[in-house]
């Protein structure tokens, strides 16, 4: 919200500088928030839809899975870290397990989510 506020401010302090406050000029503000901000949207959203349609079978075994594969060590060591641009540190995280969990718990995983699921 406050880099939205951030940059609604810097859109309009140009429009007052130029005297613009055509349609086009205040558009700038949709670019520059979808700029900075979609890939993080869509990340965070994809990661939410995933994770509500786990059991609670799932979750506690992803939960396992993490622990047992380092994911706390990471998120401990990731030296950016931040809960508001956790985009990144979601796709790590993942591409950690996808390289060290066992193949056949995210199959067994992935199966109880089909069977749950499908």
């Amino acid at each position: 919200g406050l880099l939205c506020a951030d940059i609604a401010a810097d859109s309009l302090h140009h429009a007052f500088l130029t005297n613009d406050f055509s349609e086009s000029r205040l558009a700038s503000y949709q670019k520059q928030w979808r700029d900075r901000l979609n890939k993080e949207l869509q990340i965070g959203h994809w990661a939410r839809r995933l994770y509500e349609r786990l059991g609670n079978w799932q979750i506690e075994r992803l939960h396992s899975l993490a622990s047992n594969n380092g994911i706390p060590k990471l998120i401990a060591e990731t030296e950016d870290f931040s809960f508001d641009w956790h985009g990144a540190l979601i796709l790590a995280m993942l591409k950690h397990l996808a390289g060290s969990a066992p193949v056949q718990a995210l199959k067994a995983l992935s199966r109880r989510n089909t069977a749950v699921h499908g």
